[in-house]
This record gives C-alpha cells, sequence and structure tokens, in this order.
C-alpha cells in the first residue's frame, strides 16, 4: 500500500467534505479563517501558494492545500486569471484580497482593464464599479500585477464570459458540488498524475508535438509556465509599426541529458 497516495486522498476528501459542510460547527475554525481570503470554494480555484497566503496556516490545512494541488488541474487562462490569491500578484510577498472588491464582484484581473487593454485609472475603476475603493487599495493592486501579465491580457479577447461567477469545481470529470466524489476517483487522480510525471521523465511518454526535438541522446520535457508572467522581460521594442515583439516562444523547454545504460 502507498501510504502517502493514501494520506493525500484522506486530505482531499477532507477538503471536499469541508467545501460541502463548512457551516458545520465541526468547520467553525477553518471557516472563519478560509472567509478571510474569500471561502474555501474560491480558495481551491485560485492559482495560489500556501507560502503566499497572508496568514498562517496549520500544518494539517497546509497538507490538504498541498493534496489538492495534486489532484486539481488549474488551467490558467486570462478569462481566469484572478488578482486574489494569486501567487504572482503579491504585495510584500503575500498574495493579496479586499473583501469590499471581492463583494462587489471584481475578482478577474481583465475586469480592471479598459477597452483599449491598459489598467483602468482610479477615477475610471471608480466610475466603473461604483464603489469605495482607496487610493491606497489602487496603487497596491496597480502595482502588484506583473507587467508580463497586463501585457498578455491586452492581446487578449476579453469579452464578458460566465466564468466570474462559476462555481464549478472538477476532479477528473466529476464536479465535487454537485456529485459524489469516491475516495478511489480522487486515487485513481493522484494515481494518473504521479504515472504521467513519472513515465515522461523516464522518456516513456512525450508528446508528438515535441517529437521533433528528440535525439538519441537529448531528452526535450516541456516546462509549462505562465509565461506572461515574465513575458515582459522578453520582449523588445522594435521599430515594426512600433508595436511590441515577442521574441521568445511560449514555452520554455527543459532539457535533460537521457543517461545511457
Amino acid at each position: 500500500m502507498d501510504f502517502s497516495l493514501l494520506n493525500n486522498t484522506f486530505k482531499v476528501k477532507w477538503l471536499i467534505v469541508f467545501l460541502k459542510n463548512s457551516n458545520s460547527i465541526w468547520h467553525a475554525f477553518p471557516s472563519y479563517l478560509f472567509n478571510l481570503i474569500g471561502g474555501i470554494d474560491f480558495l481551491l480555484k485560485c492559482n495560489f501558494s500556501i507560502d503566499k497566503i497572508p496568514f498562517r496556516l496549520a500544518n494539517f490545512h497546509k497538507q490538504a492545500l498541498l493534496a489538492w494541488l495534486l489532484v486539481y488541474k488549474h488551467n490558467v487562462s486570462p478569462h481566469r486569471y484572478y488578482i486574489w490569491n494569486n501567487k504572482d500578484i503579491l504585495h510584500k510577498r503575500n498574495s493579496l484580497f479586499y473583501c469590499s472588491w471581492y463583494d462587489n464582484g471584481i475578482l478577474l484581473v481583465c475586469q480592471l482593464l479598459n477597452k483599449n487593454g491598459v489598467l483602468m485609472s482610479y477615477s475610471e475603476l471608480i466610475q466603473k464599479f461604483k464603489i469605495t475603493i482607496t487610493p491606497k487599495e489602487y496603487v497596491v493592486i496597480s502595482n502588484a500585477i506583473p507587467a508580463g501579465s497586463l501585457l498578455f491580457l491586452k492581446n487578449c479577447n476579453l469579452a464578458e464570459t460566465n466564468s466570474f461567477g462559476s462555481r464549478q469545481i472538477f476532479i477528473g470529470d466529476i464536479n465535487i458540488q454537485d456529485k459524489p466524489c469516491s475516495n478511489r476517483h480522487i486515487r485513481n487522480a493522484l494515481n494518473f498524475t504521479t504515472l504521467q510525471q513519472d513515465n515522461i521523465l523516464a522518456g516513456e511518454m512525450m508528446p508528438l508535438a515535441l517529437s521533433h526535438c528528440y535525439e538519441t541522446s537529448l531528452l526535450c520535457l516541456p516546462s509549462q509556465v505562465s509565461f506572461w508572467n515574465r513575458m515582459a522581460t522578453l520582449v523588445n521594442k522594435t521599430n515594426c509599426a512600433n508595436k511590441w515583439c515577442v521574441s521568445s516562444t511560449l514555452y520554455q523547454n527543459r532539457c535533460l541529458r537521457q543517461t545511457k545504460t
């Protein structure tokens, strides 16, 4: 029996039970704690880092969130790039959460951009959302959003989507808020993630798109990154129609030497 796999399964199961019964007296303390950053249902969908959460977590909660990161496929996209609990949007090395903004439906970075894809000014933001926003909050948020993220979002189609209020959280093909999720399903999802990583490292699996870069003594592994966080350093301003030109690929390849036996 793989104890680590079993332990992670139980931790994820606890999160699911907590998610569905957050008002239970047995979950009073974690509910109070996680409500400070939007609640557990919102946190689980965010691109969070445990070390960047702005308060100290109990070791059990840290382990549960680490297990969640193993089983949940967090597909970061412009339409789901949250401002809050985002490991890329930091102030004093911590992720951000403003309750007044969250309660008024300000969740995504793309909501802070004007029609030209540029970050709104303080007056534009107040005029659009018609809520009380202090100058300090605006300065903190505007300085915390990486320049590369703004550059990426500027060149995306940011039409209104239904993902703003989406409450769906999937493990595999099961929406855990609507359907039962058994320990077997969680264990299979965890096991699939582990096997997939092991097989890629062993050279047994390789995407067809990368087959052209395979050589006898060299194995190229894709390392998908939130490249827009770092894109500002990879962009050069050219004289070509005064537009920004990206001079790098969208994915960073990490090459490993294959050990010869």
